[in-house]
């Protein structure tokens, strides 16, 4: 039946492979997924950002990332992350603790950069995701 499958003019081989690319995806991974405010979006956007991206651990005390040098859009699975802004004269802030299902970075990430650090309170598990494809 036409406009049946998971998304309309989809081939049966489309969602086979659809499917095959989920089974191979981190469990974790998911599971956060399905805790984010990604949760919502077609199994085909899940899969291209997630498939782009790499599954990074980090120890408690580990500095993510450093206000203005990079940033990482990450969905964590677990632990604790502190967002952090440093000032001019070098006083911090923290903005916000982020735990399983929340993604870091989105408005570093839409503006090319901030100065914002992130920082792994407790140890933590993340899927660095690509601005690239998040972007598309």
């Amino acid at each position: 039946m036409p406009g049946s499958g998971v998304l309309a003019g989809r081939s049966p081989r489309d969602e086979a492979q659809s499917s095959e690319v989920e089974r191979a995806m981190n469990p974790r991974a998911l599971e956060a997924w399905s805790k984010s405010f990604l949760a919502g979006q077609d199994a085909e956007i899940r899969a291209a950002l997630l498939g782009d991206s790499r599954v990074v651990t980090y120890p408690a005390g580990a500095v993510v990332c450093r206000a203005n040098d990079d940033y990482r859009v990450a969905l964590i699975h677990s632990g604790r992350i502190r967002a952090a802004i440093t000032s001019w004269d070098g006083r911090e802030v923290t903005t916000r603790y982020m735990t399983v299902g929340q993604v870091t970075a989105v408005p570093a990430m839409l503006t090319h950069g901030a100065p914002a650090s992130l920082h792994a309170v407790t140890a933590s598990e993340v899927s660095v995701l690509n601005p690239d494809t998040f972007r598309r």
